[in-house]
């Protein structure tokens, strides 16, 4: 989403008395998801309910985890690594994508 669009959903969205920062957390969870962190970071500090933004960050936090080791299960060396890893939490990172925790 462009400067232009971004700005434009937001103002649509005070227009039609909808949560501008519900807005903006939606914008920066696909921001993240596009690996584009500058400018999901520039906007981060804007917004106010930083709780209903952590929901939206965890399973991103998760994905990026999970594709990390992905990444490294071919070696030997980094496969003793990933060993030590908790049961409950491997499995958690093996799932596919989970749903989106989304706020108020």
């Amino acid at each position: 989403m462009s400067c232009l669009s971004r700005a434009l959903a937001y103002k649509l969205a005070q227009h039609m008395n909808v949560d501008v920062d519900l807005v903006r957390r939606e914008n920066i969870r696909m921001l993240y998801e596009e690996f584009d962190d500058l400018k999901a970071d520039e906007q981060l500090q804007q917004v106010e309910n930083k709780l209903a933004m952590a929901g939206l960050m965890l399973p991103i936090a998760r994905e990026r985890l999970r594709l990390f080791f992905k990444a490294f299960v071919s070696t030997p060396r980094h496969q003793q690594l990933l060993a030590g890893i908790p049961a409950d939490v491997s499995e958690w990172l093996s799932k596919d994508k989970v749903k989106y925790i989304r706020g108020k």
